[in-house]
């Protein structure tokens, strides 16, 4: 059973302005995501594609200042499913770019052996997330 008290010990941890790209199609998913991250402290950006992730973040015309330089994100969280192009693939191209970008996978759905990241099954509780992602970059 999730402690609820869990998720306001680890915003004690959460180390501000650390910045958070949360990408996944369902908007009710990625918003209830990047809200509970922002309660514990961290920044969020969100993306509802692979797309729309890779423009935010690597477009070096179109880039948002929000992602770039030290304002970049330490941790991407992806969903594992999303349409056109995976988050598997996009996690690649991510780190093809950015190699010191951490990566949390979120699926909902079955996620292929041999998966180099962390993979967070859907439906989980915001206390889980946030062990997760304390886990990844502290």
């Amino acid at each position: 059973m999730p402690d609820p008290a869990l998720g306001r010990t680890f915003a004690l941890f959460a180390r501000s302005g650390r910045r958070v790209l949360v990408v996944d199609d369902d908007a009710a998913v990625r918003e209830l995501i990047a809200e509970g991250l922002e309660e514990l402290g961290y920044s969020v950006l969100a993306a509802a594609s692979g797309e729309a992730a890779l423009a935010l973040l690597l477009n070096s015309r179109g880039a948002d200042r929000r992602a770039t330089g030290a304002n970049a994100p330490v941790l991407a969280i992806i969903d594992a499913q999303l349409p056109r192009l995976s988050g598997l693939d996009l996690a690649e191209r991510l780190l093809a770019a950015r190699p010191a970008l951490k990566v949390l996978m979120i699926s909902g759905y079955f996620v292929p052996r041999g998966v180099p990241w962390r993979v967070l099954r859907k439906p989980f509780h915001m206390d889980q997330l946030a062990a997760a992602v304390r886990e990844e970059i502290g």
